[in-house]
């Protein structure tokens, strides 16, 4: 900004009065220079800077911030030479380190004003939002329900952010699942996915890391519940040569694979009680050790786990170490089932047509009211898996470019889960006939067989408390 010499010269161009290929080498260096008599100096005859500037002595430093050179304190003498000493140039350095913090404390500051600049805009635009929103629902009493409905609709943008666009859905369970996966995205600690099979766990998994703070990272799923124990064990932590039959070569696990990114352990329910011992040691310390191998390895990783299990249940049973699941589910995140969200149907109806149109599969553009309606009535106890595949099977066989009832209803029936049954007959069904007390035990029984014996999950999909469906099970003999 400013450059004056010694004798109050003001520099007009300062660059052309000081050795700029010195003040570079520095830099790349991240070494200092002192020169008592450049025009001597061997190692500068070939600079021009110091020969057409007739410079003698020449002192720089480099600015270095841990590790890092960040710039460069030049000095010279153009009269006189030996005009620096070493212990000026240590006095130098010592500055130099102390200007380097300032400046990077400076650029701190610098961007934390930016940002809080940024926030108070962006804060600043949504409180005018709903000011503007407020004022239309203020402003007539015929627009007071669609003024409304615009204004849960803009809160649920906010949170729902353009980033989840690969989970459809409008719900206002998906609405609150968004609103958590902002709170947790950008933190490092672990969180707890928890689902039935199908409802879209490693999409939430792979939403939270690609948003997030590590989204430069890798992410890498490993299904627990898909290799036995040797094989995982060898998956996640990797092994060295020889460390069994088969290893003919040093490898990587998958910790070390998403060091510095995201790992997502699928089924973690599924791992067996001598993995998790070691799993919960790396969560703890952030290191590792290869199989067949002695050296200690750091790691720095992100661990999503999901599960469709009741690991509470499995706890209890000894099939799930609690300090483990005390380390995984800093934060538990649920997904809902596609019965708990049924007017999601229709957007992933059109999202699954559409996929398919493109891959050729049949040409089928739309759903008429009624089998929509069906659709909507169908239990889906496969969830949104079970719905895509399901419309792929109606799209091949469909005869026109519209499913009506009559194309949906036979691949409804066929599971045995008909939205049309009349009578308390299996799975799924909505039963007509006996007392009250009855009806609820049914109705309890089934869906916890829907559940897979999940009782927290049961619990939830009915709207009660787990303690009382507990009551109601033991009651009935049925725990």
């Amino acid at each position: 900004a400013v450059a004056r010499n010694l004798d109050h010269e003001n520099l007009k161009k300062p660059a052309h009065k000081l050795s700029h290929s010195i003040a570079l080498e520095v830099f790349a260096r991240g070494e200092p220079v002192l020169s008592l008599d450049a025009q001597a100096d061997p190692r500068y005859q070939s600079h021009h800077s110091v020969h057409t500037a007739n410079l003698r002595s020449i002192l720089s430093v480099p600015m270095n911030l841990r590790g890092r050179t960040i710039g460069v304190l030049y000095v010279d003498n153009r009269f006189t030479s030996g005009a620096f000493s070493h212990e000026q140039a240590a006095v130098l350095e010592a500055l130099a380190s102390q200007a380097a913090i300032a400046l990077h404390t400076a650029r701190l500051i610098a961007r934390y004003k930016r940002s809080e600049a940024a926030l108070a805009r962006s804060k600043a635009e949504v409180d005018a939002l709903n000011e503007q929103l407020q004022e239309q629902l203020d402003s007539t009493t015929d627009a007071l329900s669609s003024a409304r409905e615009a204004l849960a609709a803009e809160r649920h943008e906010l949170a729902r952010r353009s980033d989840y666009d690969a989970i459809k859905g409008r719900s206002p369970q998906l609405m609150r699942l968004f609103s958590i996966m902002d709170r947790v995205r950008d933190h490092p600690f672990s969180v707890l996915i928890i689902g039935e099979s199908g409802t879209g766990k490693e999409l939430v998994a792979r939403a939270i890391h690609f948003t997030g703070a590590r989204k430069d990272g890798p992410f890498v799923a490993i299904n627990c519940g898909a290799l036995p124990e040797n094989l995982l064990e060898s998956e996640l932590f990797g092994h060295v040569r020889g460390a069994f039959t088969g290893a003919v070569a040093e490898r990587r696990g998958l910790f070390e694979q998403s060091d510095g990114g995201t790992l997502f352990l699928d089924e973690i329910g599924e791992m067996p009680l001598s993995m998790q011992v070691k799993l919960l040691r790396v969560l703890q310390t952030g290191e590792l050790t290869r199989v067949g191998g002695s050296r200690v390895r750091k790691v720095d990783v992100r661990v999503l786990a999901a599960t469709h299990r009741d690991l509470d249940d499995m706890v209890q049973s000894g099939d799930f170490r609690e300090d483990l699941l005390y380390r995984l589910r800093v934060v538990d995140l649920h997904v809902p089932p596609l019965r708990a969200r049924r007017g999601d149907i229709a957007v992933l109806t059109d999202v699954f047509l559409a996929r398919n149109r493109d891959a050729g599969i049949g040409n089928v553009s739309r759903v008429t009211a009624r089998a929509l309606r069906a659709m909507q009535r169908y239990p889906w106890p496969g969830n949104v898996r079970e719905l895509e595949m399901f419309l792929k099977s109606a799209c091949i066989f469909a005869e026109a470019d519209t499913l009506d009832a009559p194309d949906v209803a036979p691949l409804l029936e066929r599971s045995g889960k008909s939205p049309s049954s009349t009578r308390g007959g299996g799975p799924g069904e909505l039963p007509t006939e006996g007392t009250l007390s009855e009806l609820e035990k049914r109705i309890i029984l089934d869906r916890l067989e829907q559940l897979e014996g999940n009782k927290r999950q049961t619990a939830l999909s009915l709207g009660i408390d787990r303690g009382t469906l507990y009551n109601k099970l033991r009651s009935w003999g049925a725990l």
